[in-house]
């Protein structure tokens, strides 16, 4: 019996022990996750490739970067991933000139939040970009529901958004979009998308981006969005609420 009791107590000592690493885990997972930083935003600075500079506009969102360069005629489509405490930053980028898939190539660099990224590509090109605090404003998904369209001397396009962020879309040339827009952070106007387009040609296939969504006449009624297709294609377009 006296066995028995002693077992116990170092039984409850290991279970007490158990309880309080397990706590003190668990407590320590909770803080990082709340202060891990994100890049989701709008970030704008320069390009430079081959000692020259060009504007640069980049859109972050779940660990994905779509940029576009309008002086260099260079847009950008990859991956965003960070190490050594949030503090450093690689991935993944294909590039796009004039609209023409040029090639697929990595890049490491530096991030503060909400402040600086700073990236090098693997043949030596630079962007060096400042967060952008002017999308800074709560929203909802049911600030996109309404029908927006474009229309110019190419193409018309005409989308219409659901309550829930659910959206189909057609366009002059009969192709189809199917998809949804989500939040990215509630005090944010800024979207991720992802859409199927079909009865397009080469253009059909499942593509994902990110949406801004602006007021220049009237509250919320124009949106921005760009989106790419694995690595090789690239979609954009500027519509306005209806």
């Amino acid at each position: 019996m006296q066995f028995f009791i002693k077992t116990n107590k170092w039984i409850l000592l290991f279970i007490s022990m158990s309880i309080f690493i397990s706590c003190a885990e668990e407590e320590q997972e909770e803080s990082n996750s709340v202060n891990t930083p994100n890049a989701h935003g709008v970030w704008k600075g320069t390009y430079t490739e081959e000692g020259v500079s060009y504007d640069m506009v980049a859109y972050v969102y779940w660990n994905n970067i779509i940029a576009i360069s309008s002086d260099a005629g260079i847009s950008f489509e990859g991956s965003v991933s960070f190490y050594n405490n949030y503090n450093s930053v690689n991935g993944v980028i294909s590039d796009f000139v004039n609209g023409n898939h040029r090639r697929i190539t990595s890049y490491t660099g530096s991030f503060s939040y909400k402040d600086k990224f700073i990236g090098t590509f693997f043949s030596g090109e630079v962007f060096d970009l400042n967060y952008s605090h002017e999308h800074e404003a709560s929203t909802s998904i049911s600030d996109l529901a309404g029908v927006f369209a474009s229309s110019s001397a190419l193409e018309t396009q005409t989308f219409v958004i659901e309550e829930n962020g659910g959206f189909t879309g057609i366009d002059s040339a009969e192709c189809s979009y199917n998809g949804l827009f989500q939040t990215l952070h509630p005090e944010l106007k800024l979207y991720h998308l992802n859409f199927v387009m079909s009865n397009c040609g080469e253009k059909d296939g499942i593509y994902n981006g990110f949406s801004l969504l602006e007021s220049i006449n009237n509250p919320n009624d124009r949106l921005i969005f760009i989106a790419a297709s694995n690595f090789r294609k690239l979609f954009s377009s500027e519509l306005h609420k209806q």
